[in-house]
């Protein structure tokens, strides 16, 4: 499907598969393909269930991926503290599209979720 997000297809369940820079570490363009993933599985009248799995054993998900987001906020400009609320809501937008997925959603935890890692597995 995209650089961060594979969907893999068996009867009505569907498994949306992340594999980001080998640890799914949270930043915008992988909740951007999740948000997109979801969406378009909740619409399918053939998906029953969606299973949100990691490609790799050690880590579904490391958290955020602050060196990324850092990339994207000028911290010496008057506006940062505006830069890093807008980045914020934003990722937190995106996790509030993967919530209202209208599917049942299970996560195939299987090695390290931690901080926002955590959270999208909620």
């Amino acid at each position: 499907m995209g650089e961060t997000v594979d969907i893999k297809r068996a009867g009505g369940v569907a498994t949306v598969v992340m594999h980001r820079k080998g640890n799914n570490a949270i930043a915008l363009d992988l909740m951007e393909e999740l948000a997109t993933a979801f969406e378009e599985l909740g619409r399918d009248p053939e998906v029953r269930a969606v299973v949100l799995a990691s490609e790799y054993e050690k880590y579904f998900s490391v958290g955020a991926d602050l060196t990324a987001m850092g990339g994207q906020i000028d911290r010496g400009a008057p506006d940062a503290l505006e830069q890093m609320t807008a980045l914020s809501e934003r990722i937190e937008e995106l996790f509030s599209r993967l919530a209202a997925c209208p599917k049942p959603v299970v996560a195939a935890i299987n090695g390290h979720a931690l901080g926002g890692g955590c959270e999208l597995t909620l």
